[in-house]
C-alpha cells in the first residue's frame, strides 16, 4: 500500500511540474502531446521535448558528465533551457521586423542553445 502511495504522490508531482513548465511558454499539455505525436512542426516537437527535459533535469537531476562541476552542468543545462524557451515563444521571430536588435540577442541565445546540445549531446542523461 505504501509504494502505491508513493507512486500516486510521484505522479501528482510529475503532474504538477509539467503543467508549471508548459505554463512558463503558455503552451498546454495537449499542445505539446498533439505536436509530438502529429509530427508538425519537428523543430518544436524537438525544442518542447529539450525545454521541458532540461528544466525537469535542473531541478530534479542528481548526475552530471564527469568533466564538469554540478554547477557547471546546471548553467549548460540553463542556456540549453533558455533558448528552446526563446525559440517556443513565437513572437520572438517577428521581432525580426520590429526590433532587428532583440531578434539577434535572442537569435545568438537560440544558437547557443543548438551548439550547447551538438556538443554535450551524449551527456544529456540523467
Amino acid at each position: 500500500m505504501k509504494n502505491i502511495l508513493s507512486e500516486l504522490s510521484r505522479k501528482r508531482k510529475e503532474r504538477q511540474f509539467k503543467k508549471k513548465v508548459l505554463k512558463e511558454i503558455n503552451w498546454t499539455p495537449k499542445d505539446m502531446t498533439e505536436t509530438i505525436n502529429h509530427g508538425w512542426n519537428l523543430d518544436s516537437s524537438i525544442a518542447i521535448v529539450v525545454y521541458y527535459s532540461t528544466k525537469r533535469m535542473i531541478e530534479f537531476g542528481c548526475s552530471y558528465p564527469p568533466e564538469c562541476t554540478p554547477e557547471e552542468w546546471k548553467e549548460i543545462l540553463q542556456q540549453i533551457n533558455e533558448g528552446m524557451k526563446i525559440y517556443l515563444e513565437d513572437k520572438w521571430f517577428f521581432d525580426f521586423i520590429d526590433n532587428k536588435k532583440a531578434y539577434e540577442e535572442k537569435k545568438q541565445k537560440v544558437d547557443k542553445a543548438l551548439e550547447l546540445i551538438k556538443e554535450w549531446f551524449y551527456t544529456l542523461w540523467d
